[in-house]
């Protein structure tokens, strides 16, 4: 187990920070052109990236080197596990806007009640279907988020992350029904589309599902909600500091995350159906690592200074979820396909 963990999160800081330089280039304004890059042609971009991976940070000799460290395996829990994004500071110069989203206007958790339901009657009707995997990790998750709204000091403005976790949802209802119930595919983000598509196919393990969707979901649609429902307060203070409180109830379920994938959908040992023992912890820095991402992409789109401005980053977030998805895709191939099915079926017939 030693190292494996470390290995894990240089792999996801490279998924996560591949869209680092060019969104540096835009603050800097030397950024002139993003055009959306085309799903066919993002193969061979992720082949590339992934070969030269192989023989750079992830090289086999260090990897082998790695695995061989010393390092004890709660001292790296503890370093992946380290809150470090809330020391980082929000841009200074975002202006208060209102929410261009009236969802959950009373702010009620009652709000998030009808979400959970909403969640949970979608989990039902795909079954065993690929989507449902992530489908159940969206809910369970927001069931944590629902336990700790009832602390009403979580967060330092409870009534309006209520007001978030509804908006947020719909940016994966929409793109779900508009695959599943109208077929709409056109309408479909391409982070989206690859997510579904692999699920069509079942061409992914049980993890890969899950990291498609929480690629698609953080890194693509969480900006673009960011962005609309505001960064700042109306005092001109920053959300970033409930924005960052959202990774502790996050770290919380994620060891009912595990054990209920394991019991619904993934038949094989726990942890042996990811690459490099992918566990709790290495997940969840890969979770802070996107919601780290999604927040400064944020902060571009709201300081664009031009409508071609935000179109570039609104680009530059599309490219950067979809060349992520595209990589997952290729490294977390599915495992017993029959299996998987055989022990969804089952659980499903025992309720």
């Amino acid at each position: 187990m030693r190292g494996r963990l470390m290995l894990t999160g240089v792999l996801a800081g490279a998924l996560a920070l591949s869209g680092a330089a060019p969104a540096l280039a835009l603050l800097s304004g030397s950024l002139t052109d993003v055009s959306l890059l085309d799903l066919d042609d993002l193969d061979d971009l992720v082949d590339g990236v992934l070969e030269d991976l192989d023989t750079g940070p992830l090289d086999a000799d260090v990897v082998a080197a790695m695995l061989e460290t010393g390092t004890a395996e709660d001292e790296v829990h503890d370093l992946l596990d380290y809150g470090w994004t809330e020391h980082l500071p929000a841009y200074p110069d975002s202006d208060y806007e209102p929410s261009v989203y009236n969802d959950c206007v009373p702010r009620h958790n009652k709000c998030v009640d009808l979400v959970i339901n909403d969640m949970w009657r979608r989990y039902d009707k795909l079954g065993c279907d690929h989507a449902a995997v992530f489908s159940m990790v969206y809910a369970l998750t927001t069931e944590e988020y629902r336990r700790a709204v009832e602390d009403p000091d979580y967060f330092e403005d409870n009534g309006f992350v209520n007001h978030q976790d509804v908006v947020f949802a719909d940016y994966y209802f929409q793109p779900m029904d508009d695959w599943h119930k109208f077929g709409r595919i056109d309408r479909v983000p391409p982070a989206w589309r690859i997510a579904f598509d692999a699920g069509d196919r079942r061409t992914n393990s049980v993890t890969g599902d899950v990291m498609l969707g929480m690629n698609a979901h953080i890194r693509r649609d969480l900006p673009f909600v960011l962005a609309a429902i505001g960064l700042v307060t109306e005092d001109g203070e920053t959300r970033k500091s409930d924005h960052d409180r959202v990774n502790d109830f996050l770290s919380n379920v994620q060891e009912t995350i595990t054990e209920e994938l394991h019991r619904r959908h993934d038949p094989s040992p726990q942890g042996e159906s990811a690459p490099l023992n992918l566990d709790e912890h290495a997940v969840m820095h890969a979770i802070r690592l996107w919601r780290e991402e999604a927040w400064r992409k944020a902060e571009l789109l709201v300081n664009a200074e031009t409508d071609e401005q935000r179109e570039h980053v609104a680009q530059l977030i599309e490219n950067d979820a979809a060349f992520s998805a595209k990589a997952i895709s290729l490294l977390f191939a599915a495992d017993d396909e029959d299996a998987r099915f055989e022990h969804c079926s089952a659980w499903r017939d025992s309720q």
